[in-house]
């Protein structure tokens, strides 16, 4: 019989993960509860998000006198009913007919007139706004894209990466409780059992997310920001890799610091720099942007994990250059390679050992108990 080859080995411990992940009840539900709160965010935001009124089914009715020069410009936002006069205006708020009027005062000064509460966007529309003249077009930031595109990036990453994790490191932890690795490693060697732990839980991970991110470009298009998806394009293409790259050290990490331990009851505990350093992502982009700290989120792009964030977010605000995104990028990669180098050799030494925790510098240095 032809002996299986490790890519092979590699892909039937891939498909066995992926299987036990895409049909446990929990991925399922908590896969639907993300959409619901990503569409029901990015819908409930739209105003906040400067989404488009297009879809509004009533207008704010205001009276005017026929000889106020406002009038022409009040009809192309609002539904304007034109009176002979002033008092006739103030007649038409008082038996409710409209739901303001603008007259003018005996000094010429435009006057809003409602019963209780003016509405905010006729005064809004009446309030002289001073020209604007920026010198630095180029480093124009749009503030709604500012508000929300860490958010998004952010919460998926964080989100994705940490229900993920969690499975890898109780299934090692099971698997070495129940002495079935002892089986699988009749098989297969560990670093085949760990890559195909690692790749599997990937591309679950990336089919999650391309499933939220259809999600948010649907949510956008229906708040008024058909335009969103198109600009956006270039950094969701920049997101794809940092994220793929930083979800692989996390997984791997987990699957590491997982196997220090023989109880599932010390699995969060063994875990835990992991679920803290994944917040890291999401907290950095959202501090500096709403500071609007753009040197700062410079520097932080070249951080490994933080830039899984920083750096699409950056491109989608046009502040980065593609030459500074390979470089984070590099980094990422080159501490994401040593990272999983550290936890193969740590998943070699610690999976056949039971008993108590073993600390992750003693099987970093020590050899491995497996060929």
């Amino acid at each position: 019989m032809r002996p299986i080859s490790p890519l092979n080995q590699v892909w039937i411990v891939a498909r066995r993960e992926m299987d036990e992940r895409v049909h446990a009840r929990s991925f399922i539900v908590t896969t639907l509860i993300f959409v619901i709160l990503i569409i029901g965010g990015i819908l409930l935001g739209g105003g906040l998000l400067g989404g488009s009124d297009s879809g509004s089914t009533s207008k704010t009715t205001v009276a005017v006198p026929a000889s106020l020069p406002e009038a022409a410009a009040l009809a192309a936002a609002f539904d304007v009913t034109q009176v002979a006069t002033a008092d006739d205006a103030v007649a038409a708020v008082q038996d409710g007919t409209v739901d303001a009027a603008v007259v003018t005062s005996t000094t010429g000064e435009v006057v809003v007139v409602a019963l209780t509460k003016a509405p905010s966007d006729l005064v809004g529309a009446l309030t002289v706004t001073p020209a604007v003249q920026l010198l630095d077009t180029a480093g124009a930031v749009n503030q709604a894209m500012a508000a929300i595109i860490p958010i998004v990036f952010g919460v998926v990453f964080m989100m994705i990466t940490m229900i993920s994790i969690n499975p890898i490191a109780v299934n090692t932890v099971v698997e070495k409780q129940t002495r079935i690795v002892e089986i699988l490693l009749g098989s297969v060697r560990a670093p085949v059992l760990l890559a195909g732990k690692v790749i599997g839980n990937t591309l679950v991970a990336f089919l999650q997310t391309l499933v939220l991110a259809a999600a948010a470009i649907g949510s956008l298009v229906a708040s008024g920001h058909a335009d969103w998806p198109g600009q956006l394009t270039g950094p969701i293409l920049w997101y794809i890799p940092f994220f793929l790259v930083g979800f692989i050290l996390m997984a791997t990490m987990s699957a590491g610091l997982a196997s220090l331990v023989s109880r599932q009851e010390d699995v969060t505990t063994a875990i835990s720099p992991l679920t803290i350093l994944v917040m890291l992502p999401y907290m950095v982009p959202l501090f500096l942007t709403t500071a609007q700290n753009w040197h700062g989120m410079m520097i932080a792009s070249y951080f490994p994990i933080v830039s899984t964030v920083v750096v699409p977010t950056r491109m989608a605000l046009g502040q980065g250059t593609w030459v500074e995104a390979l470089i984070s990028l590099a980094i990422l990669l080159v501490t994401t390679v040593l990272a999983v180098l550290a936890a193969a050799r740590v998943y070699r030494y610690s999976l056949l050992l039971t008993g108590k925790k073993i600390s992750f510098r003693t099987a970093l240095r020590a050899k491995s108990e497996l060929s």
